[in-house]
């Protein structure tokens, strides 16, 4: 989750910073994957208030930056959602390969519907065409996880609607980009899994002999096609109106996937639209006649 300003978890960053703190040979953290400098986020204040002794409550401090930031009659129901989304990110299946898979690229990344292809970009965080990122758990159980967590952040974006609705003038636009902040996240989370649901479909298609069981298969892989059309044509809007969301910045492009200027953009998840569309109307209804 690289590729947006923070990642609303705040109960969980305030329960980390606590936990490091009682380490009592600790006397600094170096956490920039957390916080780039030139984009203040409350992830990071909330890393400095718990650097003072002695901290703040956690509840307490949430409460306090939610009415700062939104409006007085928005702290209960901006700490229900962020105690969702804390709960939800429990259930990722964190691996190396995961976290430099489809999720990163998310909305922008395409569905392969040859498995034989060898994407040109495909180092670090760029493309995949095979299921080696859901290493070391396995297909089911990472894509098991993953639908786990898209559900439980897609409650904490429900209550997200009170703060909406209970922020106050001044706060409002706040509680819009951070909303924006979690919806992009979603749609990473949604498409790996449909990315994960689609190759399995697919290897399974080429893999298989009875005529039955095929056509099952490539239904199967239309379905998940046309669910990841939907979801990136939901995020697109989403990355448009804030520029935070999609960027990332990395010294090393051509190993790590990270150009200079963004992870995905607007431009790309358009493209991935049309890609998309292709598979669609034109690569998988070929496979019928084949």
């Amino acid at each position: 989750f690289i590729q947006t300003p923070y990642i609303p978890v705040f109960s969980r960053w305030v329960e980390r910073f606590q936990r490091i703190a009682e380490f009592e040979a600790v006397s600094a953290v170096f956490a920039n994957w957390m916080h780039y400098g030139f984009m203040p986020t409350i992830a990071a204040e909330l890393f400095k208030w718990q650097s003072w002794e002695p901290a703040p409550a956690g509840p307490e401090i949430l409460r306090r930056l939610a009415r700062r930031e939104f409006g007085p009659q928005t702290a209960d129901a901006a700490l229900q959602a962020w105690n969702s989304w804390s709960e939800a990110i429990a259930q990722y299946p964190f691996s190396s390969r995961m976290a430099m898979g489809p999720i990163q690229k998310g909305p922008a990344h395409p569905l392969f519907v040859d498995p034989s292809y060898q994407p040109f970009h495909h180092y670090g965080r760029q493309f995949k065409n095979d299921l080696s990122w859901t290493e070391p758990w396995g297909a089911e159980l990472a894509l098991t996880q993953l639908e786990k967590l898209a559900a439980g952040w897609q409650k904490g974006i429900k209550e997200w609607q009170q703060v909406l609705e209970r922020s106050s003038p001044q706060g409002k636009e706040a509680a819009e980009r951070m909303e924006g902040v979690a919806r992009a996240l979603l749609a990473c989370i949604q498409s790996t899994i449909h990315i994960g649901r689609f190759y399995q479909a697919r290897d399974q298609f080429f893999a298989e002999q009875d005529p039955g069981k095929k056509k099952e298969l490539l239904a199967e892989m239309m379905r998940v096609a046309r669910l990841e059309l939907a979801n990136a044509e939901s995020a697109l809007p989403v990355v448009e109106r804030d520029s935070r969301v999609g960027y990332a910045n990395s010294g090393s492009s051509n190993n790590t996937g990270v150009a200079r200027g963004g992870i995905y953009s607007p431009g790309s998840i358009r493209k991935k639209i049309e890609h998309l569309q292709r598979v669609i109307n034109h690569e998988l209804p070929n496979l019928a006649v084949q």
